[in-house]
């Protein structure tokens, strides 16, 4: 009876994760490529793998989206085991019953504060860690904020900390533009129709400019031996450090091919 039960849960999990993918799969190609002009550059033809670290810079809590949808789809329709587990801000929206069951089933992991404000969250380190080394796939944004320019914050060791630990292959990406109003918190403006129909928290999760230039860059993948190269020798602060900035230096030259590029078009 147990193995039925186990089975049928197994199923309906599966069922669950397919319909997720192909949701919002089907959402974010309409919103990012139709309402959007969205363009995408480098080893785009990789797909998801095993104990996959995607490390990107960090605009907006919508970015798993598009980082996920130019990463990740089609292949995971078949293969939706490998569909991204994110680490985002606790504050947005989590409060909500409906929006809890939405980043659960989003594969969300939530990350709280420290008493100084910060994003200190050992838990969601732990449970990230767990997920890579399941074989799974996790999106980090190595900054642990987002920005509002087109500059690049310094990189947080517990990055570098995860990729040592689970022995992950790291995979860089920078993206160029933004494609929804920038709100430090929800419910700050601009105010959209979408606040009085469906609420301030949900207008932060939905709310989206159109028409909007929005560039992607895939580097190659860094491979775990190439991450223990970065780390070097010394304590296990100072290798974290150094694999962390090691990381963001990736990401740096990915942003001076498109700056670039762009300047160049223009």
């Amino acid at each position: 009876m147990n193995r039925l039960r186990n089975g049928l849960m197994s199923l309906v999990s599966w069922l669950v994760c397919y319909l997720v993918i192909v949701f919002a799969g089907t959402v974010s190609a309409f919103g990012f490529y139709v309402l959007n002009r969205t363009h995408v550059f480098g080893a785009r033809n990789r797909g998801p793998q095993s104990r996959l670290m995607i490390v990107s810079n960090h605009k907006d809590s919508r970015d798993s989206f598009l980082i996920g949808l130019v990463t990740c789809f089609p292949w995971l329709l078949w293969k939706p085991r490998l569909m991204p587990y994110n680490l985002a801000d606790a504050r947005e929206g989590i409060d909500s019953w409906l929006l809890r069951f939405v980043y659960r089933t989003m594969r969300v992991i939530p990350v709280h504060r420290d008493a100084t404000g910060q994003r200190h969250d050992h838990a969601a380190y732990l449970k990230a860690c767990e997920v890579l080394n399941d074989e799974g796939v996790v999106h980090v944004y190595p900054e642990g904020t987002r920005s509002i320019s087109e500059e690049l914050s310094l990189p947080q060791p517990q990055v570098g900390a995860m990729a040592l630990a689970t022995g992950a292959t790291v995979r860089p990406v920078y993206y160029y533009g933004r494609f929804c109003p920038y709100r430090k918190y929800p419910g700050d403006p601009p105010i959209t129709w979408l606040r009085p129909v469906f609420g301030e928290n949900v207008e932060w999760l939905l709310d989206l400019r159109t028409g909007q230039l929005l560039i992607v860059i895939i580097g190659e993948d860094i491979t775990p031996v190439e991450i223990l190269a970065m780390a070097g020798d010394g304590d296990h602060r100072e290798r974290n450090c150094r694999v962390a900035e090691g990381i963001m230096e990736r990401i740096r030259i990915l942003q001076q091919r498109c700056l670039t590029d762009i300047q160049h078009a223009a």
